[in-house]
């Protein structure tokens, strides 16, 4: 008898985001550029030996149809009038009771699986992969499977084939279901004088209240549940249209660890992919832990083509990677009526050197921290022209192809990557690219980083946003707008100017202004010093409005502070207290 085992990673849209073959979404930033790995660190990273990437075999197809029948929901269901086969299944559940889930949604992913290996002789890879697991409902990932595939007599029955392959099968059960919760399911069918029992188990991060992928009367799906694990936060994101996604949006009033996400869909979208990403205690990026494919249009879903987004072209390495994945980026965006991107030489060279420890990491062939380092790396962008204001940055498999066009079908499938790639802001991207030349081993692996920059800095439209921000703090407080001091708002353009130059600190800065404001007002007055990613993102400290001001000069510029890897948002503001301005003037008037 023929036993194997096979592992996969399922896609995961990076946020990180293996998209479908390996597609890794859209990962956020850290709130703290500091956070960020030095480049030394990452020439040390990049230095050493990677591994040899062996995704493994798939057979890629262009559309296939599930037989079906699919859960009316999303979410691990108890399976109904088990089989011999799920019946061993459910017996060694029962002894990891609590941890491992035989549910209805992975005896729909098993079947539809199993199919596909008995009519091509190995599991798909991709998007199609994720497709079936969504179609039918399931809420794992890390999806590992195992599988039994032999000759058996045309005549016998599948209990008298589990008579004879019981004990093997039992086995691959307690071997092969993986560690921790468990989703799992299995499947026995034939194909001729072949059969084949398939076993596939997911990870659960996540216990999902059973819901309905369509959506509701307002065009919403809605997804609640509960995490398994600890996380410090959570997002979720859906596709929208072609090309488009939104964020979802999170019920306040519930608190993790449970969850509840609304997500507005487009109706005319026949499906939908709903991403939902955690931040880890102690981790800095987000990872990827449930996939939903909502039904918008209420269809039932069953058939899968693949969509091109463009002609097929076959690449022959990284080079050429990098100027075909531009231009047809860029065809994509100015369709969408955004700018297009530069590429980032330099840093796409960093980006190649650590691609394959990126993708190993999420292989489970390197330290799983090796894969937030890199991606950290990227999004720092040191060798990026010009003051970074935001990053993002996501990786994609195109197993069994060297096409182009198949990479960006797993790239774009899922929200994740559609940000990094489509994003309005962006102006900049950094591309890695692994090209396989193995004939047996043929795929396509490519980490992509893009950046927001800081614009050409107009100090006087900057200082208006600050000035009306506020006006509207003082009018919430019931407090009169303080007079703006010209000739102390012409210091604090002054040395702003300086500070973006890099003739000062902001801190000497800071005291000058706060000095030769005195000394102009003959009053001492109160400064504040506040920095962010973006205007946006400058807090006002309450003790601004502490008691009331006569007087008031601000600015605001960006600058790039020393050892940093982007740029920073910095407002300098000064404020003369309206009672010590009257003392002041009464002295004057004596």
């Amino acid at each position: 008898m023929q036993r194997r085992m096979q592992r996969a990673a399922r896609s995961a849209g990076v946020g990180l985001a293996l998209a479908a073959g390996v597609a890794l979404g859209a990962p956020d930033p850290p709130a703290d550029d500091g956070s960020f790995p030095s480049p030394e660190a990452l020439r040390e990273l990049g230095s050493q030996a990677y591994p040899q990437l062996e995704p493994g075999g798939v057979v890629a197809v262009t559309s296939w149809m599930l037989e079906g029948p699919f859960p009316d929901t999303v979410g691990e269901v108890p399976i109904a009038e088990p089989g011999a086969f799920e019946i061993a299944l459910l017996e060694v559940a029962e002894e990891r009771a609590g941890l491992v889930v035989a549910s209805e949604s992975m005896r729909c992913a098993a079947r539809e699986f199993g199919l596909f290996f008995v009519k091509h002789g190995a599991l798909p890879g991709g998007v199609l992969r994720r497709f079936i697991l969504g179609r039918c409902g399931a809420t794992g990932s890390q999806a590992v499977f195992g599988y039994f595939y032999e000759d058996v007599p045309p005549e016998a029955t599948p209990e008298r084939v589990f008579e004879v392959w019981g004990a093997g099968v039992r086995r691959m059960l307690r071997e092969g279901l993986g560690a921790g919760p468990r989703a799992a399911g299995i499947w026995f069918g034939r194909n001729g004088n072949r059969g084949l029992v398939l076993l596939i188990s997911a990870e659960r991060s996540v216990r999902v209240t059973p819901v309905s992928t369509v959506p509701d009367e307002t065009g919403r799906v809605r997804v609640r549940g509960e995490l398994l694990a600890p996380a410090g936060g959570i997002s979720g994101a859906v596709n929208r249209g072609s090309l488009g996604y939104a964020n979802c949006e999170a019920a306040t009033d519930v608190l993790l660890p449970r969850f509840d996400l609304s997500c507005s869909v487009d109706p005319a979208d026949e499906t939908a992919w709903l991403a939902v990403s955690v931040r880890r205690p102690g981790r800095l990026l987000t990872e990827a832990v449930l996939e939903v494919l909502a039904r918008p249009g209420g269809g039932e879903a069953r058939t899968w083509t693949r969509r091109p987004f463009g002609a097929a072209q076959e690449v022959s390495g990284a080079k050429e990677f990098r100027s075909v994945l531009l231009e047809r980026v860029n065809e994509l965006r100015r369709g969408l009526g955004h700018a297009p991107l530069a590429l980032e030489t330099d840093e796409s060279l960093s980006a190649g050197r650590l691609a394959p420890i990126y993708f190993g990491s999420h292989l489970g062939m390197a330290p799983s921290e090796y894969g937030d380092m890199v991606a950290l790396g990227l999004m720092a962008g040191w060798n990026v022209r010009g003051m970074i204001r935001d990053a993002a940055m996501g990786g994609a498999m195109a197993r069994g192809s060297r096409d182009i066009d198949r990479w960006l079908t797993e790239a774009l499938a899922g929200p994740g990557l559609r940000s990094v790639l489509l994003g309005p802001a962006r102006s900049r991207l950094a591309v890695g690219a692994l090209v396989s030349r193995e004939a047996d081993q043929e795929f396509l692996a490519a980490v992509v980083a893009s950046y927001e920059l800081f614009g050409s800095q107009d100090e006087v439209a900057l200082r208006q946003d600050l000035y009306a921000r506020l006006d509207r703090a003082y009018d919430e407080r019931k407090m009169r707008f303080p007079k703006r001091e010209r000739a102390i708002e012409v210091a604090v353009a002054r040395e702003l100017l300086r500070i973006a130059s890099g003739e000062t600190t902001p801190e000497q800065a800071f005291q000058v202004v706060v000095q030769e404001a005195s000394a102009r007002l003959g009053v001492p007055v109160k400064g504040w010093l506040l920095q962010g990613r973006g205007l946006e993102d400058v807090a006002l400290p309450e003790e601004i409005f502490a008691e009331p001001a006569a007087q008031i000069a601000a600015g605001v510029t960006h600058f790039k502070p020393a050892g940093s890897a982007w740029g920073h948002t910095l407002a300098l503001l000064v404020t003369a207290p309206e009672g010590r301005m009257r003392t002041a003037r009464l002295h004057a008037g004596r």
